[in-house]
């Protein structure tokens, strides 16, 4: 995990505004991942009370702690099979666009060094 201390551009982060009190300190850490979707590249996945509070102060630096996406999936944050599933096809569907946009490999090579390619051999899907 990495703490991170310099404005966060929230127009790249995926977030809920809440118009509740926060149960935690204001200056605690607000907790985000990669999650790539639409023009966003991060999730909050912890603190949408605090950042809403910060925000409507005016508060232009936000502490937060950044979990990789692989942690996400090999440290068990994700509970649910069909969690860690989805969130893997969305990581891996925008690695795909961006090395295809890139023209560094061919669809074969991404497809065949994918995550999604190894685990559906595993099952014997062909």
């Amino acid at each position: 995990m990495i703490h991170i201390h310099f404005p966060l551009s929230i127009n790249t982060v995926t977030w809920t505004k809440e118009n509740t009190e926060s149960t935690h300190e204001i200056t605690d850490p607000v907790y985000l991942t990669g999650f790539p979707l639409d023009n966003k590249i991060r999730l909050l996945i912890d603190g949408n009370t605090r950042v809403s509070q910060l925000l409507e102060d005016g508060v232009d630096e936000i502490n937060f702690y950044y979990i990789s996406p692989a942690d996400i999936v090999n440290e068990k944050i994700l509970l649910f099979t069909i969690e860690k599933v989805m969130y893997s096809f969305l990581l891996e569907t925008h690695t795909f666009k961006k090395y295809l946009n890139n023209g560094e490999h061919t669809h074969k090579f991404i497809f065949d060094s994918s995550n999604i390619f190894r685990d559906l051999k595993h099952l014997n899907v062909k």
